[in-house]
């Protein structure tokens, strides 16, 4: 609110190479996208990140700015699409759910980058992955089959 009590106005404006954020018509925000799709936070570090290839020192990284020991993502198991570094996976799926993917396709997963190589470096675990229509009744993947695409894209993506 201004002084006033009135409403500032709010303008976003997204393009494919930058975000604005104008305020009375002033722009106080921008952010140029270089390799990946992201968000920024006041203290310019991206919450998320949609990405096509990440080292496993950037994930230790994001792990010690968040949880310490891990990184959480949200896989479109149809797309390939990746998104990394939100404190929740729900953050992650309101994302790739308005930029196109369905639903039934987003899977939350952490990744643990101190076990890179290990079988203990993908947990398949998050609230976003209940879904009883589906036939998944717990936080885990159930479906064989949807754990093996999601090893195969984040091995796609995650490179030493």
């Amino acid at each position: 609110m201004d002084a006033r009590g009135g409403k500032i106005p709010l303008v976003c404006e997204c393009g494919s190479m930058r975000l604005r954020l104008k305020i009375g018509g002033q722009t106080c925000f921008s952010l140029l996208f270089e390799s990946s799709k992201c968000c920024a936070l006041a203290d310019g570090r991206p919450p998320l990140k949609q990405v096509e290839s990440i080292s496993i020192e950037e994930l230790e990284e994001m792990a010690s700015h968040m949880y310490g020991s891990l990184v959480k993502a949200v896989v479109d198991i149809r797309l390939g699409i990746v998104v990394v570094d939100a404190e929740l996976h729900y953050d992650e799926e309101q994302y790739l759910l308005e930029t196109g993917s369905a639903q039934l396709d987003l899977w939350g997963i952490n990744l643990y980058p101190d076990s890179y190589g290990d079988e203990d470096f993908i947990e398949f675990d998050s609230m976003i992955n209940i879904r009883p229509a589906q036939g998944n009744n717990s936080r885990d993947v159930e479906d064989e089959g949807v754990r093996t695409d999601i090893c195969h894209i984040i091995e796609g993506v995650v490179c030493a």
